[in-house]
């Protein structure tokens, strides 16, 4: 091949790498009817464009790996001239698109005409036959003589070769330990420094600074079960798994250490940026960013006996959840083991908290180990028992084979729709526009979802799905002043809490819906002026009584609750709240409120929530706490558990009414994963995932089911 100029040589290699990658659809092909061709792995090699690259008029001669590849854009075996000479390759295409072209046009009119598809070029296999292709088809013959190393053609070493000979190197420690920062940041830029310059973790389960930690990461890595490929993966996702610390480090004034909160995810973008400068291509980061991202999932598991299908296919579905245009594989788990590994072989051998050990490096590798045995196993499950996507809906009410969601559209119209859980289709059953608000959550009977909207217009509506046929209808609507409507259920009967105003005296009561008469016929009243009367502030329907939480308003605020019965309505009883819970309840307005067995719950517009046990004559404070919700039971059963969560956390609560024991777990999310919201049948709660630092939308990112009886078995007593 004749000598050219540098840049004319790095121009006519970059555009034909253009071309080149846009036959992508052609290697089985190739593979399949050219003689010679490389074998798969060598040209998806080529493809990401490894090797060291000769260029030739017409033609690219690549060194891969101690061979030769003969890179041309059509067979001229076929080619010859009456004296068997063969032509130059322009001569071969002016014969083909029936023009003269010359070198130096030959690249920019293939472009083009390729691109536009105004002609075919055509090769021929090795049995002689033609074979026709709307772009060029390549054919690369073998050679098994070595390349001379001196060729005065041959491209520099890419930066992504240098690098992967470094991690295959037997101590890349020592090697990177002592190489210049300005070397360092030559390969990986200023933002990598940050490793090399944060010094030590200040945690008790490091004993590295964290550029050391990171490299000894990489030389831990177990080759032995992985092919060279993938052993190579591991190691590069190693180096680059903690890089993203320094950005998250928090000290925690508690216990006087550092914590690096979201670091996993942080890494992996950083380490995006980083791989795309080196060589790395799209679909390579996407496989290494799943490996960085998620090397911390499986730590929260800290007891073996807790590693069970069921907890393992969980992680592995939040896991796969945040997995950006990619969809891991078993084998991409059993990578991520590996690293897991090769992390914990980098930390302490022995963990310690004031004083005690919690855990031993020999006792993480052997639960990764077990973690390992069962994957298969998990993923099995996992894809058995997975809900699939209802987008950023929030469930509202969860029934025997469906969940029924809502959420505010575009147009700020209220939707309600219906989620099948079998075929993982859903369907938006009502639009209301010009939605205003409703403090009520639905009440289910039998498989029908009823619930109230109130419309800007002070329109107040009683709707009720049914999921049998997947329609709506209104049941009843008025007007009023107060948009506040809530309801609920006792056996097949609906009530609803409404309030009006006329002239000076307010009105709240409680209504029952007659089904002959489309009606709400008043069951409880209550009336109210500015300075004296009462109002009803909330109610709620438990064991054929009505409790309804009463303010008297001339006695300072003062708040209990009367118990009716759902018959003739007749006042039998009174509850008053202990200092703690006469405070929570008299000072805010009251959002929610919900009786069980001899439990309440109740939330207020600060968005605490507390449970209280009913003794006597008495509600005394159980739990109180910022964000506490319920999961919320439309259905109105009587269960054995109820669970109760923190919005914006990780932490789950299940009391046990039967035996007056309530259960505190924290549940197996990711550090950047936090509740939504949670709803329950009774049998089984559903479970709305988003992550935690979307503190605006709030949108949810998985939604998945826990039976009551298995969430207990991983779970503490918190009191009884």
């Amino acid at each position: 091949m004749d000598e050219l100029e540098d840049g004319v040589k790095n121009q006519k290699v970059e555009k034909f790498k253009k071309r080149f990658r846009k036959s992508e659809k052609l290697p089985s092909r190739i593979s399949d009817t050219f003689d010679h061709a490389p074998t798969e792995s060598e040209f998806e090699k080529i493809l990401a464009g490894e090797g060291k690259t000769y260029f030739g008029i017409g033609s690219m001669n690549i060194e891969l790996d101690g061979n030769c590849f003969d890179v041309r854009y059509c067979d001229l075996s076929k080619e010859v001239d009456e004296n068997g000479k063969k032509p130059t390759i322009p001569e071969v295409f002016e014969k083909q698109l029936g023009e003269k072209v010359n070198d130096e046009e030959l690249d920019d009119i293939l472009i083009g005409k390729f691109e536009r598809g105004e002609y075919k070029i055509f090769g021929t296999t090795e049995n002689g036959h033609k074979s026709e292709q709307g772009a060029p088809i390549l054919n690369i013959k073998r050679k098994t003589n070595e390349i001379n190393k001196t060729n005065e053609h041959v491209e520099n070493e890419s930066n992504k070769e240098k690098f992967e000979k470094d991690l295959l190197s037997q101590n890349i420690t020592e090697k990177y330990l002592n190489m210049p920062r300005e070397e360092l940041e030559e390969k990986f830029g200023s933002e990598f420094l940050k490793t090399v310059d944060f010094g030590s973790q200040n945690n008790n389960s490091h004993q590295y600074e964290l550029f050391e930690h990171i490299l000894r990461t990489v030389d831990s890595v177990n080759t032995d079960k992985l092919s060279e490929k993938d052993a190579l993966k591991v190691k590069v996702a190693a180096f680059f798994h903690d890089i993203g610390k320094p950005n998250v480090a928090q000290l925690n004034e508690k216990t006087g250490q550092t914590q690096f909160i979201g670091h996993a995810k942080q890494s992996a973008e950083i380490a995006k940026d980083i791989l795309g400068n080196i060589g790395y291509n799209e679909k390579e980061i996407a496989e290494l960013s799943f490996l960085i991202q998620s090397h911390d999932d499986f730590i929260p598991i800290a007891k073996k006996e807790d590693i069970t299908e069921e907890r393992i296919s969980k992680v592995l579905a939040s896991t796969m959840k945040k997995a950006e245009n990619y969809e891991p594989t078993i084998s991409d788990f059993k990578k991520l083991m590996e690293l897991c590994k090769a992390d914990a072989m980098a930390q302490n051998k022995v963990i310690e908290k004031n004083g005690e050990i919690v855990d031993t490096q020999e006792n993480r590798i052997e639960r990764l180990n077990a973690i390992e045995e069962i994957l298969p196993k998990a993923i099995i499950l996992k894809q058995e028992n997975e809900i699939g996507d209802i987008n950023n809906y929030t469930p509202i009410a969860l029934l025997e084979d469906a969940i029924v969601y809502n959420y505010i559209n575009d147009d700020d119209a209220l939707v309600i729709g219906y989620y099948d859980i079998a075929s993982k289709k859903q369907s938006d059953v009502i639009c209301e526009n010009g939605f205003y608000i409703s403090s009520g959550l639905p009440a289910v009977i039998d498989n029908s979802v009823i619930l109230p909207v109130t419309l800007n217009t002070n329109e107040h509506k009683l709707m009720k799905i049914n999921a049998d046929s997947n329609t709506s209808e209104m049941i009843f609507n008025e007007f009023n002043s107060y948009p506040i409507d809530s309801v609920a259920t006792m056996n097949t009967g609906i009530y609803m809490l409404s309030s009006k105003k006329d002239n000076s005296t307010a009105t709240s009561y409680i209504r029952k819906y007659n089904e002959n008469t489309n009606e709400m016929d008043i069951c409880i009243e209550k009336e109210f002026t500015d300075n004296t009367g009462e109002q009803i502030k909330a109610f709620a329907c438990n064991n054929e009584k009505i409790y309804v939480m009463v303010n008297q308003i001339e006695t300072e605020n003062d708040t209990y609750i009367e118990i009716y019965d759902d018959k003739n309505y007749d006042l039998i009883g009174k509850l008053y709240f202990d200092s703690e819970l006469k405070n929570f309840v008299s000072n805010n307005g009251i959002v929610q409120f919900y009786c069980f067995d001899n439990y309440v719950y109740i939330r207020n517009f600060s968005d605490y929530g507390a449970i209280g046990k009913i003794e006597s004559n008495q509600v005394k404070t159980l739990l109180d706490l910022p964000n506490l919700r319920i999961a919320y039971n439309g259905k109105n059963t009587q269960d054995n558990y109820y669970g109760f969560f923190l919005r914006s956390g990780k932490d789950f609560y299940l009391l046990d009414v039967y035996t007056d024991t309530l259960y505190q777990t924290n549940l197996e999310l990711s550090q950047d994963e936090s509740i939504r919201n949670a709803i329950s049948d009774g049998n089984d709660i559903c479970i709305s995932i988003m992550n935690e630092r979307d503190t605006e939308t709030f949108t949810t990112k998985n939604t998945i089911i826990v039976d009551f009886d298995k969430l207990k078995k991983s779970i503490s007593v918190l009191t009884s």
